[in-house]
């Protein structure tokens, strides 16, 4: 049974690099489709952008109220907010960390970093926040910050 399933994977690996491109279909939006394509993308940019403005209606709420308990929320909600204050947190923190920083000083600012690793003898320290995506910090030989690139926190304007 197994010399069969071996058999039969080599044969569609054989049929697949003997078919020509150009015998593969390719999909082709005609006049109407590709204008109810713009139009979704309207209206995703504008829940967007919507969605940004409630956040930041919220960021700013939060910064003028005290801290709700979150006692009665779900799990989820719950983890919802821990995400947003660790991200508006970050993005603060991210503001201050500019050339000729220690490393010392960037683990204060950051805390530790997801990776390490050495890029063209340059020590890069690598951060990742889930809801926003990922930031590196690059170390000349002396252990002292010569760049960075911030997470994109305001990649759809939320803040």
């Amino acid at each position: 049974m197994r010399n069969r399933l071996s058999r039969l994977w080599i044969m569609v690996l054989l049929a697949a690099s003997l078919t020509p491109l150009s015998a593969i279909p390719i999909a082709r939006a005609d006049s109407g489709d590709s204008a109810a394509i713009l139009q979704q993308m309207k209206e995703l940019k504008q829940m967007m952008r919507e969605l940004g403005t409630r956040m930041h209606a919220l960021e700013n709420k939060q910064k003028t109220t005290k801290a709700a308990p979150t006692s009665g929320l779900s799990p989820q909600e719950h983890a919802a907010i821990q995400e947003q204050r660790r991200t508006t947190s970050a993005r603060k923190n991210w503001g201050g960390v500019n050339s000729g920083l220690s490393q010392a000083q960037v683990l204060k600012l950051l805390g530790q970093p997801q990776r390490h690793f050495e890029l063209s003898n340059r020590q890069v320290w690598y951060y990742y926040y889930p809801s926003v995506g990922g930031g590196s910090v690059f170390f000349n030989h002396e252990g002292k910050v010569i760049g960075r690139q911030a997470p994109p926190f305001n990649a759809f304007g939320f803040f």
